[in-house]
């Protein structure tokens, strides 16, 4: 019983460290069937700009690179940047891939052309305010998980009992 308990507090105080260190959402990975999903469900190609927004380590802008699209990420937490960057370098797609430490809501994405995002619900609603400003209509938005407030789907599908949906800026 003992052990259980050291057990759950370990992976508590990760996510407590997170929020405290003033996220939103915690780091939350996404598996690689879902990354592949988004990309393949948002149609990403070497002509698109993909921003990811919250990218973590890195793996949805890596991707999207391997696919030849030019990827960005941005992420508030350091560490998390300065992994992005060396897993980047070790898939080969560092020339191909940026990534900025930052707060997505004080950051300007306005060249994206897809627009990848897993934060909670609240925080997509904030954000949507700044997506319709920032984004040419058209622009392809894919959220893992939750929707987004005010906006109506395009597409959804279910990877791995995981909802994805697809949203077009109005």
């Amino acid at each position: 019983m003992r052990r259980v308990k050291i057990l759950t507090i370990l992976l508590v105080i990760p996510a407590a460290l997170l929020l405290a260190s003033g996220q939103d959402v915690p780091f939350l990975e996404s598996p690689e069937s879902v990354v592949e999903a988004m990309l393949e469900l948002a149609g990403v190609t070497d002509a698109d700009i993909v921003y990811d927004l919250g990218s973590g380590d890195g793996r949805i802008v890596i991707a999207a690179a391997a696919r030849g699209a030019q990827g960005i990420g941005i992420e508030i937490e350091p560490e998390l940047v300065e992994l992005s960057i060396e897993n980047a370098r070790q898939a080969g797609v560092g020339d191909r891939t940026r990534f900025i430490q930052g707060d997505i809501f004080e950051s300007d994405f306005a060249d994206a052309t897809v627009v990848m995002m897993y934060l909670y619900p609240k925080v997509n609603r904030r954000l949507r305010v700044i997506l319709d400003e920032q984004l040419a209509p058209g622009t392809r938005v894919v959220s893992h998980r939750y929707e987004i407030g005010g906006w109506t789907p395009r597409e959804r599908i279910k990877v791995e009992g995981r909802a994805i949906y697809l949203y077009f800026v109005p």
